[in-house]
């Protein structure tokens, strides 16, 4: 009977905690969908920073929807790349 009752308390307790927790922290990846444009459903990782979004590659014949790392540009790099970097990376075209 003490044993029932023992595991009943520390199930208690372990919920109690798990509950605390969870109200405590935000979840490390959050879901984000733009209201105006369904298909734009975005995931972020909020200790680092980072961003992806939902796309079909139609390319495929499957046609598979996966995550696009997207590129951050934050001017002090703490989250993403800053300017600098991305006009290195992707440098700017003259148009036609």
């Amino acid at each position: 009977m003490k044993t029932k009752i023992a595991i009943a308390v520390l199930s208690v307790l372990a919920l109690a905690g798990c509950d605390q927790l969870q109200s405590s922290q935000a979840p490390r990846y959050q879901l984000f969908q733009n209201p105006n444009v369904r298909a734009d459903t975005f995931m972020i990782d909020t200790q680092k920073g980072k961003v992806w979004r939902m796309t079909t590659i139609t390319d495929v014949e499957t046609q598979p929807t996966v995550w696009q790392p997207m590129v951050v540009i934050d001017g002090t790099g703490d989250t993403g790349i800053t300017n600098k970097e991305f006009l290195e990376r992707y440098p700017l075209t003259k148009k036609k």
